[in-house]
């Protein structure tokens, strides 16, 4: 009992982890931020090697980089499948039963990795316009959020010159994984 769940945590620590970085790469790329730094390079020779592969099978969906998202749905897809395997328990409708589930979930474990990266991003980026505006990385956490921020910037007033913006992003995403958390309870609740 004790050696699977230090199995389940060290394959769930890694996955995650990776999955992070690909999400990253997919949001650098999208908010066309260059990777010529720090993080930028420290992402890419993290996920290069599943990058890659990935690129040759599957292009670039304008902005989207499909091939990176592909590879972190691929990543959660793995994880969800050792993990069974590691428990031992398939679902009454065997292995290929397993697979679409697994295949469905990490769809969702994708969803809300993604929105807690944007909420991390969203809080990270605030505190850093107050203690260090001029940081590298807060010009990189702009430049990123920016897009997201714009439009709730455009229709919500300032009250004493204070962007709000953050706040209202962080509901609305914190609203999006209520909905995305229901939606796969009743998708386990179907399939199990």
């Amino acid at each position: 009992m004790l050696l699977m769940q230090i199995i389940q945590l060290l394959v769930e620590t890694a996955a995650g982890f990776l999955t992070f970085l690909l999400l990253a790469r997919v949001a650098m790329q999208w908010a066309r931020i260059s990777f010529r730094n720090p993080f930028g390079q420290f992402i890419i020779q993290l996920t290069d090697w599943i990058v890659l592969p990935a690129r040759r099978v599957l292009p670039a969906f304008g902005r989207l980089d499909l091939p990176t998202l592909l590879a972190a749905w691929f990543i959660q897809l793995a994880e969800f499948l050792l993990l069974l395997l590691v428990r031992g328990a398939l679902p009454e409708g065997g292995l290929g039963m397993a697979i679409a589930g697994a295949a469905l979930f990490a769809l969702f474990k994708l969803a809300h990795l993604a929105i807690w990266l944007l909420i991390v991003a969203v809080i990270v980026a605030a505190v850093m316009s107050w203690v260090s505006p001029f940081h590298p990385a807060a010009h990189l956490l702009r430049a990123f959020m920016q897009p997201l921020l714009a439009p709730i910037q455009r229709v919500l007033p300032r009250p004493g010159n204070i962007d709000l913006s953050p706040l209202v992003l962080i509901v609305l995403l914190q609203i999006v994984q209520l909905v995305l958390g229901s939606l796969e309870m009743s998708l386990q609740r179907a399939l199990l």
